[in-house]
């Protein structure tokens, strides 16, 4: 898998269109235990409602190793997308 080949030499990693749902989201957690991760899902507001139509989308996930954890701090917003 590539991130388990990039992971060894970068510090910061950004991924989009990640799909899981905020409860599945720790399989990158306990994946990538060198690294904190902070993970929104639009996927959310689909399950929230019941209606599962359509194919997944969005979700983005921001990994910073945790050699770098003091100098970040998670922004929240009200914005699921």
């Amino acid at each position: 898998m590539y991130l388990n080949r990039v992971n060894k030499h970068v510090d910061i990693i950004l991924l989009q269109e990640t799909w899981p749902c905020d409860a599945t989201c720790n399989r990158l957690v306990s994946a990538f235990d060198d690294y904190d991760v902070y993970h929104t899902s639009a996927m959310e507001q689909k399950f929230s409602s019941g209606v599962f139509s359509g194919r997944p989308f969005g979700g983005t996930a921001v990994m910073v190793h945790k050699k770098m954890s003091r100098c970040i701090s998670q922004v929240i917003t009200d914005c699921y997308r």
